[in-house]
């Protein structure tokens, strides 16, 4: 292509585009710029992050905060954020894990009290992104504290936080990675990673720790335990008895703040502890598959599968000499539970654990009868094909079967197969025309009529026997509407409270008692407006048919009769 026809290909663009597609190489540094600044829009690149290392003069001139998160897998806890703190002068870290993001709305000014309260100053400057949950305007306000927002998308204005997040994760994951625990423990390992870099020594602060700058105390070493190693700790007085074991298989898991102790995972059971006798063996992990093998004879039942354990939602301990600064919250001191996790596991090449307890079926299952003998209904699936009763003993298996050859039946259609519950029906109906409880009648213009349902239940005596069979109709109130088809309710229920002062008064005046049944209670309440009913199915009557609007029961108000 020659240079004419390049250019003439050139010729549709516009002229800023076209000086600066065709500006020469001789141009002289200056020409450049100036070809450049002709058009701003072109080009325009990032300017430089220039870090000067600076530290505040003092503790908690500047807060630095972030949130981390969602992650995917959430604690057993169900935590998926953590909320980082971080000191500008002494780069002390404080960490708490998340529900939700809006939980910092409430841990922030806890935390700022705090401050106030242990280490009697007060924080000048709080550093954050444009995170609405840190945006705490009304308290900042109040405080006299200066909020600093770093720009949209530049994450490097709030660097300190942004770093000390690539560290406690980098520690973190070598903490997972050595102990092998599950990826449910994440929360573990972040604050055990707090933990340890609040107290390592750091060629920028002068080969001092932050906690020794913040503290001006060197913290103990003494105290520190490799995390997710085996350990032994002492059981309990009052769970023990003369043969049983005085330890427990255990994996070390965290620094529990307000405790003494450290806090451990039962690897038989899996619930988490704290206990203050404790012996290490620090060269052993338990949940490695190739240091099985060496463990003692107790772990022999226990696969490598990750069970979370329960934790107390805070950071660790300073020390256990001295108050914590991550105990600032009261609330988030709470021991582990020591109800049992669910085991979960993420390596599909793990075996399955079977659980070894006992299953009982659910408590609302109480209140239902499997059928154990055959009735005369023509059920398609009878469940007796499906349910063994060989374990129960003769005399509760007689009493099943009195109460099973017996069948309730759920619909109209169901019950009228049976000669007794035929009868059941027809009394309720006989029962209902005595009363005068409906009238049959056309329904009127504007009105809609509510349906009704059967309901049958057998009357037992304590052995079994029958006593009757009862069939009871029921409106379907609840399709009305307040204020349109009713404007208040009507129970006649009596109280349990009003039957025993009934009961204590009889008995001591020695009063005769009469038990009286009513058999037919379907309408008592006194009604203020006209309630229409759909005939109950095997309803029969006389009414003839005067227009084509449907025939309905229209209930009659029993203070007019």
């Amino acid at each position: 292509m020659t240079y004419d026809v390049w250019h003439r290909r050139l010729g549709h663009l516009s002229i800023p585009v076209y000086n600066l597609l065709t500006a020469k190489t001789s141009l002289t540094a200056v020409d450049r710029n100036h070809h450049c600044s002709i058009c701003p829009l072109s080009k325009q690149q990032c300017l430089p992050f220039i870090s000067k290392n600076s530290f505040s003069p003092h503790c908690f001139d500047i807060i630095h905060a972030d949130v981390w998160g969602p992650f995917r897998y959430p604690t057993y806890d169900d935590f998926r954020y953590f909320l980082t703190l971080v000191d500008d002068k002494s780069c002390f870290t404080w960490v708490y894990l998340l529900k939700n993001k809006s939980d910092c709305i409430v841990l922030n000014p806890k935390f700022f009290q705090y401050i106030e309260n242990h280490f009697h100053v007060n924080i000048k400057i709080f550093r954050s992104d444009n995170a609405k949950e840190l945006s705490l305007h009304d308290f900042f306000t109040n405080k006299g504290v200066l909020h600093q927002f770093s720009c949209v998308e530049r994450p490097e204005q709030n660097s300190v936080v942004e770093r000390k997040h690539l560290h406690i994760l980098n520690i973190a994951r070598s903490l997972l990675f050595q102990s092998n625990v599950s990826i449910n423990v994440w929360g573990d390992c972040i604050r055990t990673a707090v933990f340890l870099m609040n107290r390592t020594p750091s060629p920028a602060l002068g080969n001092k720790s932050p906690y020794e700058i913040l503290f001006d105390k060197i913290p103990l070493y003494s105290d520190f335990k490799v995390f997710g190693s085996l350990c032994y700790a002492s059981t309990l007085l009052s769970s023990r008895h003369k043969f049983s074991p005085r330890a427990t298989a255990a994996v070390f898991i965290g620094y529990p703040i307000g405790y003494k102790g450290y806090k451990l995972l039962d690897i038989k059971t899996r619930k988490t502890f704290i206990s203050r006798d404790v012996k290490f063996h620090e060269h052993i992990f338990p949940f490695q598959e190739n240091t099985v093998s060496t463990a003692p004879d107790i772990f022999h039942p226990v696969t490598p599968v990750f069970h979370p354990p329960n934790l107390d939602d805070d950071t660790y301990s300073l020390d256990h000499n001295l108050p914590s600064p991550t105990s600032a919250f009261p609330s988030d001191n709470n021991p582990p539970s020591p109800t049992p996790t669910p085991a979960s596991s993420l390596d599909s090449v793990v075996p399955i654990r079977r659980s070894a307890r006992s299953s009982n079926p659910p408590t609302y299952l109480s209140d239902y009868h499997c059928y154990n003998v055959t009735h005369n209904s023509k059920i398609p699936y009878p469940i007796q094909n499906f349910v063994n009763y060989s374990k129960l003993s003769t005399p509760y298996t007689h009493y099943l079967c009195q109460i099973s050859e017996n069948y309730e039946p759920q619909t109209y259609k169901q019950a009228i197969r049976f000669p007794h519950w035929q009868k059941a029906i027809d009394d309720e109906l006989a029962a209902m025309d005595v009363n005068n409880t409906w009238s049959i009648t056309h329904l009127p213009p504007g009105k809609k009529s509510i349906s009704c349902k059967w309901l049958f239940k057998l009357k037992l005596n304590s052995d079994g026997t029958i006593v009757k069979h009862k069939a009871r109709l029921v409106a379907r109130g609840f399709t009305q509407q307040y204020g349109t088809d009713f404007y208040e309710t009507f129970s006649a229920v009596a109280k349990i409270t009003t039957l025993r002062i009934i009961l204590s008064l009889a008995a001591s005046h020695n009063w005769h008692l009469t038990q009286l049944d009513i058999n037919n209670a379907f309408l008592n309440g006194n009604l203020n407006e006209d309630i229409f009913m759909h005939i109950p199915p095997g309803y029969t009557h006389n009414f003839t048919p005067t227009s084509n609007a449907p025939l309905v029961c229209h209930l009659i108000n029993p203070s007019t009769v």
